[in-house]
């Protein structure tokens, strides 16, 4: 089957990313849209015309939309631009490089135009790219697709970062305050998995984990993409550190609902997750308890879960969804919200008109109390 391919040829450059890309179409296109971090400049290639235009995309910084015009078909884009990257959990350092979704520092297009996408880093011959592959000859990194984040770049200087391994998870850290964290934050892997998979969830296989810390101890919170969970700094706190990862590896399974204000279903149901591991495995009330007024004080200054505009409020996202199923645990049990969450995981469309469907089925006061519960400020 014939396929759209992008390819990008990168350099780090100091402070700097340079990005030469190709764009090969199947069939022949007179205009093709993509945006960038606005940070990005010295935009050139072989199109006739651009048209650009600011606009905001989710989870990153601001941005602006190109829509490069042809005055006749054509089957080949070519493009290049430099500028800063920035984003969150998105830098360019002496000794760590990062770039990512949040920093929108590739082309971001609107649907899934681009069916093939290889990545190639020049210049870090003196660096390990995490998920790479080096070629000897021409001294290149090649990223590995993920098909959950394709264009993520992950480089650390050789010899400046320190790991620690097991059976489940390999632990990647830039300061040795951080080793007692590693290893606890990489054995925490096992104890999860174990809850989950095929336990709270359905039976799935599993890679094994690779946890990044940047080390950066002012930078909070993390992501998952795959097998790989990136955060600022492994929580030295160890309840801390394994409910954040009982959090991002729950949404191995606790995904696929848009990034509107649908984004509600992702995050409400992998912290319930997290909470009951913490809660049924751990044994730990006192920490459950005191998560949830954590969730009650944001949730009490937060906007609806969904707003009259359909998007994704910035505030309260993990938490209004958790208090509004703290309802739902103190009125029927921690049973009752297992079956919520798998009935989520279960979904074929991952909305919450269809997922108020599935519950009406099954207990008609808890779908209107959700109904009703998503509205309120």
């Amino acid at each position: 089957m014939l396929k759209n391919k992008i390819k990008l040829s990168v350099r780090f450059i100091e402070k700097i990313i340079s990005v030469k890309g190709h764009i090969t179409f199947v069939n022949p296109v007179n205009s093709f849209a993509f945006s960038l971090n606005k940070n990005m400049e010295k935009i050139s290639g072989n199109f006739d015309d651009v048209l650009v235009s600011d606009i905001e995309l989710a989870f990153r910084p601001p941005c602006k939309k190109y829509e490069i015009l042809f005055n006749a078909g054509s089957n080949d884009i070519s493009f290049s631009y430099v500028g800063p990257v920035s984003g969150w959990n998105s830098f360019i350092e002496e000794d760590r490089i990062a770039a990512n979704f949040y920093s929108a520092w590739y082309p971001v297009v609107e649907s899934k135009e681009l069916d093939e996408v290889s990545i190639f880093l020049y210049g870090l011959e003196d660096y390990v790219v995490l998920n790479g592959e080096f070629n000897l000859i021409d001294k290149t990194w090649r990223c590995r697709k993920n098909p959950d984040d394709p264009y993520n770049i992950l480089a650390f200087k050789k010899d400046n970062y320190l790991v620690y391994e097991n059976n489940n998870a390999v632990a990647y850290y830039f300061d040795n305050s951080e080793k007692q964290a590693a290893i606890k934050s990489a054995e925490a892997v096992e104890d999860i998995i174990r809850y989950f998979n095929g336990g709270l969830f359905p039976k799935r296989d599993f890679n094994k984990y690779l946890l990044v810390s940047f080390s950066n101890f002012n930078e909070n919170g993390g992501y998952i993409r795959g097998n790989l969970i990136v955060t600022g700094h492994f929580e030295k706190n160890e309840d801390s550190a394994v409910s954040f990862l009982a959090h991002e590896i729950a949404h191995e399974w606790c995904t696929g609902a848009d990034f509107s204000f649908e984004d509600w279903l992702n995050e409400t149901t992998a912290e319930w997750a997290s909470l009951m591991y913490m809660h049924e495995v751990k044994q730990n009330s006192d920490y459950f308890n005191k998560k949830i007024e954590y969730h009650k004080e944001i949730a009490n200054d937060s906007p609806p879960i969904k707003p009259a505009d359909l998007k994704r409020p910035q505030k309260g996202v993990h938490s209004k969804g958790t208090v509004l199923f703290f309802g739902i645990y103190e009125k029927y049990g921690i049973e009752e919200i297992k079956k919520l969450l798998r009935i989520f995981v279960g979904l074929e469309e991952k909305t919450t008109d269809e997922f108020l469907r599935q519950i009406e089925a099954h207990n008609m006061d808890i779908a209107h109390y959700l109904a009703k519960g998503i509205l309120i400020q």
